[in-house]
């Protein structure tokens, strides 16, 4: 069992072959063997990438709007909010779970078509992360979904995180065109059973 698995979740995607996974309640303590730590304590709607203990050990992201943020001013935009959420250190968001270090994935993850020590580790996780996030799962938070408003349209330049259109039929969300008139690609909560 995964330590992902006390709370309630949904897969999201894969990232580099591991399941990314969204929690949906408060109080997972991923990857933190004996008592939670508020340190690796992933929050509602904070994306997990491996469930930690019996899986991948996790890397936790409690706050996924500032990868949105560090996207869109890589991307170009210029907006003063987004530049702000964008400076945040990502340590005060990103908590790499008991397991493996940062510098662990980092070494892991290294590759021509991984990370390719262009920019910070760190970083290249957020900019992947903000992306999916961005035109994904946009309605997350308010301030994404304001952001989508005014920014539009973002060029996908990582495409890290794929989207798991192989979900089984128990699976909590399924990927399907939502019916909003800009046919964005968001999850909708699915009928047990249903295919």
């Amino acid at each position: 069992m995964s330590d992902i698995d006390i709370v309630k979740h949904a897969r999201i995607g894969y990232f580099v072959g591991m399941p990314v996974y969204l929690c949906l309640e408060d109080g997972c303590w991923i990857g933190s063997g004996h008592e939670p730590q508020p340190s690796s304590v992933a929050r509602r709607h904070a994306v997990c990438i491996g469930g930690g203990s019996g899986e991948h050990p996790a890397l936790v992201i409690n706050d996924p709007r500032k990868c949105v943020a560090i996207y869109l001013k890589q991307y170009g935009s210029n907006r003063k909010d987004i530049a702000a959420e964008a400076r945040v250190p990502t340590n005060r968001y990103m908590v790499y779970c008991h397991g493996m270090t940062q510098q662990q994935w980092s070494e892991n993850l290294a590759g021509p078509y991984l990370w390719t020590r262009e920019t910070t580790f760190d970083r290249w996780i957020a900019l992947n992360v903000g992306e999916f996030v961005y035109h994904v799962l946009p309605d997350l938070h308010p301030m994404i979904m304001k952001w989508k408003h005014a920014v539009g349209a973002v060029q996908v330049w990582n495409n890290g995180i794929g989207v798991p259109w192989d979900l089984a039929p128990d699976d909590l969300f399924q990927i399907r065109r939502s019916r909003s008139p800009n046919k964005q690609i968001q999850p909708i909560a699915a009928k047990r059973g249903s295919g």
